[in-house]
């Protein structure tokens, strides 16, 4: 992932085909220095891996350029400002617990409670908090997508990030589309039914 870079599009220019990416990468004069590109689960983000550190750096130093009719940021460009939703929390975690959980990432800006809309509930409270930050260099590859903080254990969802099923501990689907093996036996993925060895340990 050294090489990597995350390209975060306007929703509301989907659907991206590859075809969409030649005129911008050829106008940032990199798209002969591109090893890989695609898709994931999310798609209006998209990766690309290029061939040299150099040629990564000078990409996500542009910052921004135009892929049909919007803008097209780099997730991975340095001083990255995000806004994601922590879930599963306690109602009374502090502010403060959750700035200390992300110190090492970065800089919280914002921390503010995420409230029910639904009939009969506007306006309660509910176990996710929006945070808004500013990331030190490369965090936004390394942000874990769970994260003890006081006694919850919260979910970090990263609106441009790859999902991650919370079972078999694999990227880019969700439960319905799982491809790992499971045993039908102990329910552990990895393995089928034939290769279960039952233990007590």
């Amino acid at each position: 992932m050294r090489r990597a870079v995350a390209l975060h599009c306007g929703v509301s220019g989907r659907p991206y085909r590859i075809d969409d990416f030649r005129k911008p990468l050829k106008d940032s004069g990199v798209i002969q220095q591109v090893g890989g590109i695609g898709t994931c689960q999310i798609s209006h983000v998209w990766f690309l891996n290029m061939n040299t550190e150099q040629v990564k750096k000078a990409l996500t130093d542009a910052g921004v350029f135009k892929v049909k009719t919007g803008y097209v940021s780099s997730l991975t460009r340095r001083g990255k400002r995000l806004k994601m939703k922590l879930h599963w929390l306690a109602f009374n975690l502090m502010k403060a617990a959750i700035r200390r959980a992300f110190y090492e990432y970065g800089d919280v800006k914002e921390v503010t409670d995420d409230r029910w809309r639904a009939g009969d509930f506007q306006g309660v409270q509910s176990t996710t908090r929006a945070i808004r930050m500013q990331l030190r260099d490369g965090a936004s590859v390394e942000l874990p997508h769970q994260m003890r903080i006081g006694s919850s254990m919260a979910l970090v969802v990263v609106p441009e990030r790859p999902p991650l099923h919370l079972r078999c501990r694999s990227m880019g689907h969700m439960r319905r589309d799982r491809k790992a093996l499971r045993c039908s036996k102990c329910h552990s993925f990895g393995q089928e039914q034939g290769e279960c060895i039952h233990s007590y340990a």
